[in-house]
C-alpha cells in the first residue's frame, strides 16, 4: 500500500509540474506577444536610425521566441499557435529592414552587430513564422548568407561561416565568392590527414571549374608548398604548363620549384618567361636577380677550386667577357628594375641584395684596372 501511495504521489506531482510548465509557457507567449505589439508602434514612430534598428531587432527576436513557445504541442500532442498570423501581419513588411540594419552596422565597421542582424534575418527565413512557400524565393537569401559568412569568418567563427557559405553556394551570383570563404574555413578547421585530403580535393575541383580564379590557384599552391607535398606540387605545375603555357603565374611557380633545387639556369629560364608575359610582377623580377647572383657565386666557387681568380682578370674587356661579370650585371639590372617598381620596398626587401651585387661588380672593375706587376728575373752570379 505504501508503494502504491508513493507512486500515486509521484505521478500527481509530475502532472502538476506539467500543467504548471504548460501554463507558464502559455503566459510567456502571451507576454511576449504583448511586448511585440507595444514595440512595433514605437519602432514606426521613431526617426532615429539607431533606435529604430534596435527596436526592430528586439521585435523580431521576441517574435521568434514567442512563436516557438506558442507552437509547443498541447496535452494531446497537437500544435496550435494562436499568435502566428498576427505576428506575421505585424512584421512581414519590416523583415527586409533587418538587412538594412546589418548593412548600416557593416558600413560603421561594427561587424559583430552587423552579423547579429544578418543572422536574425536568416533565422526568420527558416522560421515557420515567416516561412516562404516553395513557389516563392527569397531574393536576398544568397547575399545575406554571403555577408554573414564573410563577417563570421572575420570574427574567426569558422564553423558558423562555413554553414552560411553553404547557403550562399545555392545562389549562382554568390557561389564563387562563397566557395572561397568555404575553402578558407576548411583550411582553418583542418585537424586530421583526412581533413587535409578533403581540402586538397576541394581546391583542385574549384581550380578546375574556375582556372582563371587567382585565389584558388594561390590557395592550392600554398597548400602544396608545405613539406611533404613536393612531388604533388611539381606534378601540378607540369600539368598546368601543359594546359596553359602563356600563364605567368604558372611559369613563376615552375621557377620557384627549380629555385628550391638550386637549378639556377632552369629557374632563370622559367622566371624570364613569366616576366615576358607579365613584366609587372616585382617578386618574379627580384627572384631573377637572386638567381643571377647565386649563379655568379657558384661560378666563382668553381674558379676558386680550379685555382683561378676571376676577380683579378687582367684588362677591362676580359673582365666584361667573364661569366661571373655577366651574371652580376644581369642581377644588378633585375634589382634596378625592382627598385623602380617598388622604391619603398613594400613588396620585397631588395636593397641589401642590390648593394651586394653592385659592390661585387665594383670590386671586379677595380681589380681589372690594376696595373699588372712585372715579373723580375733572377740571374745567377759567377762564383
Amino acid at each position: 500500500m505504501r508503494l502504491i501511495a508513493f507512486l500515486f504521489l509521484q505521478l500527481a506531482s509530475i502532472a502538476v509540474a506539467y500543467c504548471a510548465t504548460s501554463q507558464d509557457k502559455k503566459v510567456s507567449a502571451d507576454q511576449l506577444y504583448t511586448q511585440v505589439t507595444r514595440l512595433v508602434p514605437q519602432m514606426e514612430q521613431t526617426r532615429d536610425s539607431v533606435t529604430y534598428y534596435q527596436l526592430l531587432y528586439k521585435s523580431f527576436s521576441l517574435a521568434l521566441v514567442c512563436d516557438s513557445i506558442d507552437a509547443l504541442p498541447n496535452k494531446k500532442g497537437k500544435s496550435q499557435p494562436r499568435y502566428r498570423k498576427q505576428l506575421f501581419k505585424l512584421l512581414r513588411t519590416q523583415r527586409q529592414h533587418l538587412i538594412d540594419g546589418g548593412m548600416m552596422y557593416y558600413a560603421r565597421h561594427d561587424n559583430p552587430m552587423a552579423l547579429k542582424f544578418f543572422h536574425l534575418y536568416l533565422q526568420t527565413h527558416s522560421s515557420p513564422l515567416f516561412r516562404i512557400s516553395d513557389k516563392q524565393q527569397d531574393a536576398y537569401l544568397g547575399v545575406v548568407s554571403y555577408y554573414a559568412s564573410l563577417l563570421a569568418y572575420g570574427e574567426k567563427h569558422f564553423r558558423e561561416a562555413d554553414r552560411y557559405a553553404d547557403i550562399a553556394l545555392n545562389d549562382s551570383n554568390m557561389a564563387e565568392d562563397a566557395a572561397e570563404i568555404k575553402i578558407n574555413c576548411m583550411r582553418e578547421l583542418m585537424r586530421t590527414p583526412l581533413d587535409s585530403s578533403r581540402y586538397e580535393l576541394a581546391l583542385l575541383a574549384l581550380h578546375d571549374n574556375a582556372p582563371g580564379n587567382a585565389a584558388y590557384f594561390h590557395l592550392l599552391t600554398d597548400f602544396l608548398s608545405r613539406p611533404g607535398h613536393e612531388g604533388e606540387l611539381e606534378n601540378f605545375a607540369k600539368d598546368e604548363l601543359a594546359k596553359d603555357s602563356l600563364n605567368a603565374n604558372i611559369w613563376s611557380l615552375w621557377g620557384e620549384i627549380n629555385m628550391r633545387k638550386h637549378n639556377w639556369d632552369e629557374t632563370i629560364v622559367a622566371l624570364e618567361k613569366a616576366d615576358t608575359i607579365d613584366s609587372t610582377q616585382v617578386q618574379v623580377i627580384y627572384n631573377i636577380g637572386i638567381c643571377w647572383g647565386e649563379k655568379a657565386l657558384a661560378l666563382r666557387g668553381k674558379d676558386l677550386q680550379s685555382r683561378t681568380d676571376s676577380n683579378t682578370v687582367t684588362g677591362e674587356k676580359a673582365m666584361k667577357d667573364s661569366d661571373i661579370y655577366i651574371c652580376l650585371v644581369n642581377a644588378s639590372n633585375a634589382f634596378h628594375r625592382v627598385a623602380r617598381l617598388d622604391p619603398m620596398q613594400t613588396q620585397v626587401k631588395w636593397k641589401e641584395a642590390a648593394e651586394h651585387v653592385d659592390a661585387a661588380i665594383q670590386r671586379m672593375k677595380e681589380s681589372a684596372n690594376e696595373p699588372t706587376a712585372k715579373k723580375t728575373s733572377r740571374r745567377r752570379g759567377r762564383r
